[in-house]
């Protein structure tokens, strides 16, 4: 569950984010550390993310852009796994519809997610349809994806009124013909578990 007080560190971690993580071409990008009031998660706590000098890490919460996006839209960052302290884990990018509360967990998304498991690494493309009551998804795509601790991977998003395309370290990945079917859209971030230690870096949105 979530803990019921935040930190002076969070104040910190907003400001910093709003003022240089990332960019919408020229300008600073400015995000929200979301606060679920539907949190069924009993692990370890989840964490807001904060910054490591350049680098931005993620430790169980979602971050969300402050400013809502249409297509066509191009998202690039560097992502890299400390280590894996958890049986599983994720990086996921998530294009959610406007209009869902900022305080509960998404019914409706489109996430890319870089994910590891006992079962090998991967990375998937999901759409989610409904969160409560029941967990309903489509997979539209997935793939194998080599995931080396310690080295920093390029992230490519393209988001376009006929299809979503991926690039990772410059090569392209079949998404299955996904789309990101909303005419206004919030960007979410989030790495996972809690106690895995995802960095992000150079940002951009254009």
């Amino acid at each position: 569950m979530r803990r019921a007080h935040e930190t002076p560190w969070l104040v910190l971690a907003l400001v910093l984010l709003g003022t240089g993580c990332a960019t919408t071409g020229s300008r600073p990008l400015a995000w929200d550390v979301l606060q679920w009031k539907d949190d069924d998660w009993h692990g370890s706590p989840r964490e807001a993310p904060v910054l490591s000098g350049e680098d931005l890490v993620l430790r169980g919460k979602e971050m969300r852009t402050q400013q809502a996006y249409s297509t066509p839209l191009t998202v690039e960052f560097d992502a890299m796994l400390e280590e894996m302290r958890a049986n599983d884990g994720a990086l996921s990018c998530g294009f959610v519809p406007i209009g869902q509360p900022a305080d509960r967990d998404v019914e409706r998304a489109i996430h890319i997610s870089l994910q590891y498991n006992q079962n090998g690494q991967t990375l998937f493309v999901v759409e989610r349809f409904q969160r409560w009551p029941t967990h309903k998804t489509k997979t539209w795509a997935h793939a194998p994806l080599p995931l080396k601790t310690g080295n920093w991977c390029h992230m490519k998003y393209e988001v376009l009124k006929d299809g979503l395309h991926i690039w990772i370290d410059d090569h392209a990945y079949d998404t299955g013909g996904a789309t990101v079917p909303y005419d206004r859209f919030y960007i979410y971030m989030s790495g996972w578990q809690p106690t895995n230690r995802w960095h992000v870096r150079n940002f951009v949105v254009r």
